[in-house]
């Protein structure tokens, strides 16, 4: 591991040059000194050969931290349609094994701290309770329904979602054993 100390304290060095990292310099150094001394020599020439066929042409020059996903998935859809040499398409595994190895080295860069990403911001919408008026007038509504079954069941199955706070999929969900006429209640999974 000392020589990926050194490297992380070269890229240190070249930030403060102004140098940035590229994916080929990334690929390079993470096949040597994470790869290939973690995995068997076969398995570590099947990283090494697929990445330098497959990413390193396209994305050889691109900056590490520039690296998009939209950028990588367009590209593996082409690896799918016309990655051959003759113009045809890669096997699907052989673009999942590409996906599968990039991501990996993708990911240490991540843990190296030279691949920032950050977490989306989470937005918590309001909820919107319906008052008994509303409640009412959508029960007599869903009574109206032309249709013999369904403006049976829709008023019940309203009546059961607002009362009891189940979401759609649970009251769909439901089944004859999760119902306890004896005692009035349900069960739920």
């Amino acid at each position: 591991m000392q020589k990926g100390k050194e490297f992380i304290d070269s890229l240190n060095r070249a930030a403060d040059d102004g140098e940035k990292l590229t994916v080929g310099n990334w690929i390079r150094n993470w096949l040597e000194n994470y790869a290939k001394p973690n995995v068997r020599p076969r398995t570590y020439e099947k990283y090494s050969g697929t990445l330098k066929a497959y990413i390193l042409p396209v994305f050889e020059n691109v900056l590490l931290n520039e690296l998009t996903a939209a950028d990588l998935q367009k590209h593996l859809n082409r690896l799918l349609e016309t990655g051959r040499t003759d113009g045809t398409g890669l096997s699907s595994s052989t673009v999942r094994g590409t996906r599968r190895y990039l991501s990996m080295c993708i990911d240490d860069a991540v843990k190296s701290g030279l691949v920032f990403t950050k977490a989306p911001k989470l937005s918590k919408k309001e909820i919107a309770v319906l008052s008994k008026d509303e409640i009412a007038r959508l029960i007599n509504a869903a009574k109206e329904i032309d249709h013999q079954f369904m403006s049976v069941v829709m008023p019940q199955i309203i009546s059961l979602t607002v009362h009891t706070g189940m979401r759609q999929g649970e009251v769909f969900g439901l089944k004859w054993e999760d119902v306890d006429f004896e005692k009035s209640c349900l069960f739920t999974s």
